[in-house]
């Protein structure tokens, strides 16, 4: 469980520069529910300019400049899951999908330590993720697999920076 609450802390920060300080908190709706966050991977819910709601999930930077980093099998922190079906093994195959996977419609990166995000298609990248097997996959702690999808072979369009 190296770095888990680190990690979880961080992305926290995140959302609260997000919500608080981003070209996006004038469009802010609200938070999301615990249900929301922890099943569907979505951390706020914006409003466009049309007064439809948009799900974000927040995500700190990448630490690789030179690819999108994509959680394709979840991690497994609190054991909730695992108690929950008694078990690694018997965890059905939707819940052990990764937030590159969950409900939000945009997953918004922090660019480094600045209050300016970069959005992107999460369906999008999931379709990359799904075409391309051969990119490279760290296996994380806890179970965790994350995905790092080169930028150069991604289609801009589906992407904005705010």
């Amino acid at each position: 469980m190296k770095n888990s609450t680190h990690n979880r802390n961080k992305g926290t920060r995140a959302e609260q520069v997000y919500i608080n300080d981003s070209a996006m908190s004038k469009h802010f709706l609200r938070k999301s529910t615990k249900d929301e966050d922890m099943k569907d991977h979505i951390d706020v819910w914006l409003k466009d300019k049309q007064d439809n709601e948009i799900s974000i999930d927040v995500k700190t930077c990448n630490k690789r400049p030179d690819s999108i980093r994509f959680e394709s099998v979840r991690r497994w922190h609190a054991h909730y899951f695992s108690n929950k079906y008694g078990g690694r093994e018997n965890i059905p195959a939707h819940e052990k999908l990764g937030w590159g996977f969950g409900k939000a419609k945009f997953i918004a990166y922090q660019v480094g330590t600045t209050n300016v995000f970069e959005h992107w298609d999460r369906a999008y990248l999931a379709s990359m993720v799904d075409m391309n097997q051969h990119w490279y996959t760290y296996q994380g702690d806890e179970g965790s697999q994350v995905v790092y999808i080169p930028r150069d072979e991604l289609n801009e369009n589906f992407s904005y920076t705010k």
